[in-house]
This record gives C-alpha cells, sequence and structure tokens, in this order.
C-alpha cells in the first residue's frame, strides 16, 4: 500500500501526517499551478493566432502587388 494512502506524505525521508493546513496548501498550489499552465497555453494559443494573421496579411499583401 502506498505511503500516500494511508493518511501521511513524505518530505526529506521522514513521515509527516496529513494535517488539514497540509490539505488545504496543496489543494491550493495545485490549483495556482492549474492557473499558470491555463495562462501559458492562452498565451501559446494567442501567438499561434497572431503568427495565423501575420501569414493571411502577407498572402493578402501579395495579391495586391
Amino acid at each position: 500500500m502506498s505511503r500516500s494512502k494511508n493518511g501521511f506524505y513524505e518530505s526529506n525521508g521522514k513521515l509527516y501526517p496529513k494535517t488539514p493546513e497540509y490539505l488545504e496548501r496543496k489543494r491550493m498550489n495545485q490549483q495556482a499551478y492549474r492557473e499558470r499552465q491555463k495562462k501559458a497555453n492562452q498565451a501559446e494559443i494567442t501567438l499561434w493566432v497572431h503568427k495565423s494573421n501575420v501569414e493571411k496579411l502577407r498572402d493578402f499583401a501579395k495579391t495586391l502587388v
């Protein structure tokens, strides 16, 4: 059985009980991580859309010449 399943977590080779404070801190860290990932993904999508629009404008400009 995994140590994490029995109400304890391991840190630096020592076992500590999973207190409500620990569980809340873990939940907040996971939520913050998901928010950072969401922002990174949004920035990546924005960059992709920008590149796509630049390519479309370049192609349109070539038709005008």
